[in-house]
């Protein structure tokens, strides 16, 4: 008697099927059944090999398994507390920016009584870095209903793979089971990360030759170690290789179909590109596309294949490719539309022009500074390093009277003996000085300092914005920091810090980030991406003799404006109050005609965050377009403070409007 072959292969069938692969995508994430698979696979199932395949024990036997796969699945998925099951679902894939998505399904079963679910997800390893100790949430769930909800892991480690649950305050003895994410869990690799549809295969794009072509990027620092490390091997591989830095690409196949992806942008924000068919467009309802339209105006990549109708929006200009491709630019991102209706018919030229814009929307994130050259580049104060003059005079102080004058005071006095008590009063006298210069010479300010760039368009009230925040604040803030739950922040910090800061998060209300993230006296810096409804807009009207009539209506001091009618003619002014109205003065500029450049994608790639105004004076006759504007503020209306009540407030923001058509009838 021999092991039967047929039933391992068929249970490897249905493991994949059933996402029991560690290395598969598929959503929902089906947790803590690989152990399962993996012993079936190692049973040694004695049958007979002659017709084993035909017999009734070896169909039952499929019967069996397939029940209790399907049971061992479900349990997995969502785990029952009482009236309440909560489920946990996750994208798996190894990315290094942006935000990684747990999605929470809460399910309340009782039919009267409403409950109040906290969920909490705690590592369990520490590191020497900075990382994430805490992700939770408080979920409200009426009777009878259920809730999605999503917790939210920003580009910093975290290795929780256990969830607590309280119901009503009251803690549930078995915790919940948390897939573990390759998010930021190699810290010395920066792959590029793309998200391919559940409608293509990504192995037709994996498994194509395709000549080894020179990167516009610079090697990074893993690409180099690992040359290094197999220069030395004899090299068998031919000229042709697969796709540029195939070892430092991550393709990750989701198994769900686009309807039922995110509709929270953040989720995306991960991705340096993503690829689908049209059909999968047009199957998204308006949420999902709402979502992944957001994610490619905050500087994302979309690649359409086959005919796709471009949404309607003043932001986008088209340019066409020489391979072919047509590119919809859209705020600080493109929609990349390519002739084709699979991914294997993409010819080797338009995969060239793919790699380059993938890597060219990764590009901000390999510029990422740590503290100390954030401040350089960003400064909140004007250095980071400790005053050691004010230290070293207290300290040469200190040793003069301690010693020699203690001494000679004394024994002129012929008390020496006091020295038992003039010693330790001295040094608790210097010690006290020392906290109280090294206090009162800041203070107990706190200090902000944010620079923007947002899109700002009028017709459809959406806003984007690129920007900088920093912190500096003397005592360590109780509350923590408070942002929308639709902005991005990325600590700039170097991933070879070795502080071993544990930070914590809570995403019920806002995106609060609670503790560690602001030490007393260290600059604090972040880059931020955001998209959202707003309000705020420059309204324009025109006077009987035709001079335009401006009121500031984006809620900030303009300190210079340029501004372009419908047709073309440039106007100028300075130091608009907000809310207040003014006549702009023409100018000798002219509105450049439509072109197919983009400088704001360019903004984008070239970490230019922090824009300098005085660079915009040559922005007036080069960029604008008819109805349209360029503002600089004092303040940033579109970037939260973070802190409540900040004591020093430094901002500063460039708006560039696209307003609704005004037709100068005189």
């Amino acid at each position: 008697m021999t092991s039967c072959p047929v039933i391992p292969g068929r249970i490897e069938k249905m493991g994949h099927f059933f996402n029991s692969d560690p290395e598969s995508t598929l959503l929902p994430k089906r947790c803590c059944h690989q152990d399962f698979f993996r012993k079936v696979r190692n049973m040694n199932l004695q049958f007979a090999t002659d017709n084993c395949s035909k017999s009734l024990t070896c169909r039952l036997t499929y019967a069996i398994l397939f029940v209790l796969l399907l049971v061992w699945t479900y349990n997995a998925s969502a785990q029952r507390f009482g009236d309440v099951s909560v489920a946990c679902h996750t994208l798996e894939g190894e990315t290094w920016h942006g935000y990684f998505e747990y999605r929470l399904i809460v399910t309340n079963h009782s039919p009267k009584a409403p409950h109040q679910v906290a969920v909490s997800f705690s590592s369990d390893r520490y590191d020497r870095g900075t990382y994430i100790q805490t992700l939770s949430r408080s979920i409200a769930v009426s009777p009878g209903s259920t809730v999605t909800a999503s917790m939210l892991q920003p580009a910093l480690p975290f290795w929780g793979h256990k969830g607590y649950i309280h119901i009503d305050g009251d803690r549930q003895e078995q915790s919940l089971s948390v897939p573990y994410s390759k998010h930021i869990s190699d810290r010395y690799r920066e792959p590029l990360s793309i998200l391919i549809s559940s409608s293509l295969n990504r192995d037709d794009l994996l498994n194509r030759p395709w000549d080894k072509s020179k990167s516009e990027l610079p090697p990074s620092w893993y690409d180099k170690r690992r040359k290094r490390r197999y220069s030395r091997r004899k090299k068998t591989q031919t000229e042709t290789q697969l796709l540029p830095n195939k070892d430092n690409l991550n393709l990750i196949h989701s198994e769900q179909t686009p309807d039922l992806w995110s509709r929270n942008w953040l989720s995306y924000s991960r991705y340096d590109g993503i690829i689908l068919k049209n059909a999968d467009m047009e199957a998204m309802p308006a949420p999902v596309k709402s979502a992944v339209f957001s994610y490619v105006k905050c500087g994302g990549t979309l690649t359409v294949l086959g005919d796709f109708h471009k949404p309607a929006s003043r932001i986008q200009t088209e340019q066409k490719h020489h391979s072919g491709a047509v590119i919809y630019h859209t705020g600080f991102g493109q929609c990349v539309v390519l002739p084709v209706s699979d991914i294997d018919e993409i010819t080797d030229e338009q995969l060239k022009y793919l790699d380059e814009i993938w890597r060219k929307t990764q590009l901000p994130w390999r510029n990422i500074k740590d503290s100390e050259s954030a401040n350089k580049y960003f400064p909140i104060i004007e250095s980071t390093g400790i005053n050691i003059k004010g230290f070293f005079i207290g300290m040469l102080l200190f040793v003069i009277v301690v010693g020699p004058v203690n001494f000679i005071i004394l024994a002129r006095k012929k008390k020496k003996i006091w020295l038992m008590w003039t010693i330790p009063a001295i040094s608790l006298f210097t010690c006290a000085s020392i906290f109280a210069y090294a206090t009162l010479s800041e203070g107990f300010d706190s200090d902000i300092r944010t620079s923007g760039f947002t899109i700002l368009d009028e017709t459809s009230h959406e806003a984007v914005t690129l920007g900088i925040t920093a912190f500096y604040c003397r005592l360590t803030p109780g509350a923590g920091l408070h942002f929308s739950n639709q902005t991005e922040l990325t600590p700039m910090i170097s991933k070879y810090d070795q502080a071993g800061i544990p930070l914590s998060i809570d995403w019920t209300a806002d995106q609060h980030l609670k503790s560690g993230w602001i030490t007393a006296r260290v600059p604090a810096h972040f880059m931020v991406r955001k998209t959202e409804k707003r309000r705020e807009r420059l309204e324009l009207s025109f006077t009987e003799r035709g001079n335009p009539m401006v009121v500031n209506g984006l809620g900030a001091h303009i300190k210079k404006l340029w501004l372009s009618d419908q047709d073309g003619r440039i106007y100028a002014d300075n130091n608009i109050p907000a809310g207040s109205r003014s006549a702009p003065r023409p100018t000798r500029m002219k509105a450049a005609p439509e072109t197919d450049t983009d400088p704001f994608r360019e903004i984008y790639t070239s970490f230019s965050w922090k824009q300098n105004p005085e660079h915009l004076k040559n922005w007036a006759d080069k960029h604008l377009r008819p109805n349209s504007y360029i503002a600089l503020l004092e303040g940033c209306p579109f970037i939260e403070k973070g802190l409540a009540d900040p004591d020093n407030l430094n901002t500063d923001a460039v708006v560039f409007g696209i307003m609704k058509n005004q037709t100068n009838k005189h």
